[in-house]
C-alpha cells in the first residue's frame, strides 16, 4: 500500500529540490564574489609591512643617553633620531622631575624646534606669557625671538615631552635673560659661547 505524502515528505522535499536549483545560481554568486574580490585587490593591492623601520616607544622605559643634574634643570634625556637612523630631523625625549625645566630661556637661528607633550601638565613660557599644556599639545618654536621658549614642569608629577628640531649644520642660540649666544653645529655642538654685549663694530680689531 503506497502511503500518501505526508506535509512534512513535501515540504522536505521541495527544500531539497529547492537547494538543488538554487546551487547553479550560489555557484554563479560565488564566482561573481570572487571575480569581484580579485577586482578590489588589484586596485587596492595589500600594504606590505616594512619590517626595516624601527620604532621608538614615547611611554615605555628606556636607558636614557644622558642625566642633567644642575639644579632646576634635572633631567632626563634620550635622543630619538640616532637610535632610529634618523639624518634631517632631530627628536629628544625628556622625563622632567618636578620642579626642573628642560633648558634656559632662548631661542635660535639656524633651526626650527617642536614640542610634544607626552605626559604631565609643563608650563610652556614663550614672549606672550605662560600657559600650561596638557599631554597631548604641540607647539612650533620658529627661528628668531618669536620663537623664545622655556619649558618648566611646575606641578607635582613627572612630565615628559619630545623636542623636535630641524638638523642644520650650524645654529645660532640666543638666551634673552643672561645676555649670551650659543655658536652650535651639527657635528661637535656647542663651538662657543659669548656676551651679546657690547655690540661691536665690523671693522673692530681690522
Amino acid at each position: 500500500m503506497v502511503r500518501a505524502p505526508r506535509s512534512l515528505d513535501l515540504f522536505l522535499r521541495h527544500a531539497e529540490l529547492d537547494a538543488a536549483e538554487a546551487a547553479p545560481r550560489d555557484q554563479d554568486a560565488v564566482l561573481r564574489q570572487g571575480e569581484r574580490e580579485r577586482d578590489g585587490e588589484q586596485r587596492h593591492p595589500p600594504k606590505i609591512e616594512n619590517r626595516g623601520v624601527d620604532v621608538f616607544n614615547l611611554f615605555a622605559d628606556h636607558d636614557w643617553d644622558d642625566e642633567q643634574e644642575r639644579d632646576g634643570y634635572r633631567h632626563r634625556v634620550a635622543a630619538i633620531g640616532p637610535r632610529l637612523g634618523g639624518a634631517l630631523l632631530g627628536g629628544s625625549l625628556y622625563e622632567l622631575p618636578p620642579g626642573e625645566s628642560t633648558w634656559p630661556y632662548h631661542y635660535e637661528h639656524g633651526s626650527e624646534e617642536w614640542l610634544l607633550v607626552v605626559a604631565g601638565r609643563p608650563t610652556l613660557r614663550t614672549p606672550d606669557g605662560e600657559r600650561q599644556l596638557a599631554p597631548g599639545d604641540v607647539a612650533v618654536f620658529a627661528e628668531g625671538p618669536a620663537g623664545a621658549h622655556k619649558v618648566t614642569n611646575s606641578t607635582d608629577e613627572v612630565a615628559r615631552v619630545v623636542i623636535f628640531a630641524s638638523k642644520s649644520p650650524f645654529a645660532v642660540v640666543a638666551y634673552p635673560d643672561s645676555g649670551k649666544v650659543g655658536l652650535w653645529t651639527r657635528e661637535d655642538g656647542y663651538v662657543g659661547l659669548v656676551r651679546d654685549e657690547p655690540k661691536l663694530d665690523y671693522w673692530d680689531g681690522e
